[in-house]
């Protein structure tokens, strides 16, 4: 009998929060799974988003400028400092 071995990952993507950062989508596999704030008044503030429960195989993870921001932020810029899979 063939067993069936499923392996579920953690995806981790770290962005970098500064004055001019807009509110991005983070889709996986299609769907949205959250809309982030990377506005913040410091530069370099680094914000750790974890996600769980990836199972086997292969994934697409978008992150999408939606061109939206805080009214507080300056600008529209995205800076993904690392991604990651486990």
């Amino acid at each position: 009998m063939k067993s069936n071995i499923i392996r579920i990952f953690t995806f981790l993507l770290v962005l970098l929060l500064q004055n001019g950062r807009p509110l991005p989508r983070v889709s996986i596999d299609g769907k949205l799974v959250e809309e982030i704030d990377m506005y913040s008044p410091w530069r370099g503030q680094k914000q750790e988003r974890i996600y769980s429960c990836l199972s086997n195989g292969t994934h697409t993870i978008r992150i999408t400028n939606t061109h939206k921001k805080n009214p507080s932020s300056s600008n529209y810029y995205i800076n993904v400092v690392s991604m990651s899979y486990k």
